[in-house]
């Protein structure tokens, strides 16, 4: 695993923004930071779900840590600190939205969406 990331529990309320009415999102507790490697799932199904009059795709991707880390949760929210080859991942967000488990794995395995902000 090439890349970086932290892996916090999810995000708190944090201060009120006056100008905007909202709270500011601050991360939750860390969990780990390490070593980590994002790859896009492929889905012999595909997923296009249609809102409105509108068709869309939906990407799902896999984040393998080491197996040295913590056990992630349903929610828990990785940032991309360092990315070996795609500059572009840097600071991208991820929300776990599914654990993997199966027998004999290498890495613990996370199928997590983008978090849009």
């Amino acid at each position: 695993m090439r890349d970086s990331c932290r892996l916090n529990q999810p995000d708190v309320k944090g201060p009120l923004d006056e100008a905007t009415g909202q709270y500011t999102p601050v991360a939750g507790p860390l969990k780990y930071a390490g070593a980590c490697k994002v790859q896009l799932r492929v889905s012999a199904t595909g997923s296009d779900p249609v809102a409105g009059d509108r068709a869309f795709t939906v990407l799902r991707y896999e984040l393998h840590l080491s197996m040295s880390a913590p056990a992630a949760v349903i929610d828990d929210v990785v940032t991309i600190t360092a990315a070996a080859s795609d500059p572009e991942l840097v600071g991208r967000r991820f929300r776990v939205a599914a654990l993997v488990h199966k027998t004999d794995l290498t890495a613990r395995r996370l199928i997590v969406e983008e978090v849009q902000s």
